[in-house]
């Protein structure tokens, strides 16, 4: 399709996402640039631009990029969740879960941000935060039981060190059980 028409976005756009699975990250970098060329304030090509820079392990790059995407799209989920890749990826797993949890505010039914945010915060060693998450997130995939049992482990975690924490925890508790009950009559 490119050798009939050379300038086409998308032909292009689709060659460099399969040029970096293939680790021709320079190609696919190079392609992805002259998009952005034409078109600068794309969110489209500037987040395929960054996650094609943290596929080439130049990850600085692409926190530096989206850090400034960030700064002209506040809260935009995808850049935020490249953002918190390209954090993760450097080791920054704290800096990396406090994106997540501005996401899981902003977008609070989102699966996919809340499975981030667990796996982030086992990274950041926030255990009690790791089953706050996998409890939303089991939650909203529609498996209250399991959503319960991640809300019982973070109970017992913060039994001593917070107690309101525990008392809103039990509260969610007690409505999913009401959900579960009201579900099977």
């Amino acid at each position: 399709r490119l050798r009939d028409q050379p300038n086409d976005t998308a032909a292009n756009y689709g060659l460099a996402i399969s040029l970096s699975k293939n680790d021709q990250h320079e190609e696919a970098l190079d392609r992805v640039e002259s998009l952005l060329n034409i078109n600068p304030q794309s969110i489209l090509y500037n987040g395929a631009f960054a996650e094609l820079l943290i596929a080439a392990d130049q990850t600085n790059l692409a926190r530096d990029l989206l850090k400034h995407q960030l700064v002209i799209n506040p809260d935009n989920l995808p850049l935020s969740m490249l953002y918190a890749e390209a954090l993760n990826k450097l080791g920054l797993h704290e800096e990396a879960e406090a994106v997540l949890e501005r996401q899981s505010k902003t977008h609070p039914i989102d699966v996919d941000v809340w499975f981030e945010l667990a796996e982030t915060a086992g990274l950041a060693g926030n255990i009690t935060g790791v089953h706050l998450a996998r409890a939303e997130y089991f939650y909203l995939r529609g498996s209250f039981h399991r959503a319960i049992q991640h809300l019982e482990y973070a109970q017992r975690l913060v039994r001593r060190t917070n107690p309101p924490l525990v008392a809103k925890l039990s509260q969610r508790i007690q409505d999913l059980r009401t959900a579960i009950r009201m579900a099977q009559s």
